[in-house]
């Protein structure tokens, strides 16, 4: 069983919807007038049905079959759609005004190369004036400071706890990402292999995949990205 099938059950309660992540997002939607948006990596949908709430032609798109039926129980079978966001341009007969890609999603693509596919994929996809949102942890922080995890995630609603350990591989490059949930039903443990994406690396990514206006954001509140930045944000524009 994958990784997000098996917590795709507690997923909401590991990471709910941040009213500050959805308050970045509608400045920047009505910044562009957009109407029809995209959630690349959906995940459980939570943010296509705000933005649908929210009066958005919303729409969302996950690898992932348990997530996907998450999502659909949310909105509707034909908002989200199953397939690889590598081949987003295929499956979707219109454009978008803005399109997201968020929760460290990015970056479970192996190498730059593909990262770049997926962003020439979400360029071809948005409408003149349309904007991209990227988030994903800062990478600087994590390699610089030599991090060995992210702090536990505790819901003590939900009786969880979500740990979350990081181990690089010089060899590869790679970081394997190393997490435990812990549940009234039992303990889950996991490992997937992440690329630790650098922000200059991403704006550079972004250029050639066509964007411009590239900003970077060190949270959705938008401060200053460093290199001490918990989160690296990126927006920019076609």
């Amino acid at each position: 069983m994958g990784f997000y099938q098996q917590i795709s059950k507690y997923y909401d309660d590991i990471f709910p919807l941040s009213p500050a992540a959805e308050a970045f997002f509608l400045k920047r939607f009505a910044e562009g007038n957009a109407k029809r948006v995209l959630d690349a990596a959906c995940g459980s949908g939570s943010y296509v049905r705000a933005f649908i709430d929210r009066g958005y032609d919303a729409y969302g798109i996950d690898l992932d079959p348990a997530m996907v039926n998450i999502a659909r129980s949310k909105t509707s079978h034909e908002r989200i759609v199953q397939g690889d966001m590598l081949k987003a341009s295929e499956l979707f007969s219109q454009g978008f005004d803005f399109i997201l890609c968020i929760g460290n999603s990015l970056v479970h693509l192996q190498d730059e190369n593909t990262i770049l596919q997926a962003l020439q994929s979400f360029h071809s996809l948005l409408n003149r004036g349309g904007m991209l949102a990227l988030q994903i942890i800062n990478y600087d922080r994590i390699l610089g400071q030599g991090l060995e995890g992210l702090p536990t995630i505790e819901s003590p609603e939900a009786g969880l706890t979500f740990e979350r350990k990081y181990r690089y591989d010089e060899k590869s490059g790679l970081i394997h990402f190393d997490t435990v949930l812990k549940v009234p039903e039992g303990k889950y443990k996991n490992s997937i292999t992440l690329y630790p994406l650098k922000a200059s690396s991403l704006v550079s990514l972004l250029v050639r995949a066509g964007f411009s206006n590239t900003k970077l954001y060190g949270d959705f509140k938008e401060s200053q990205w460093s290199p001490e930045s918990y989160a690296t944000i990126a927006t920019a524009s076609v």
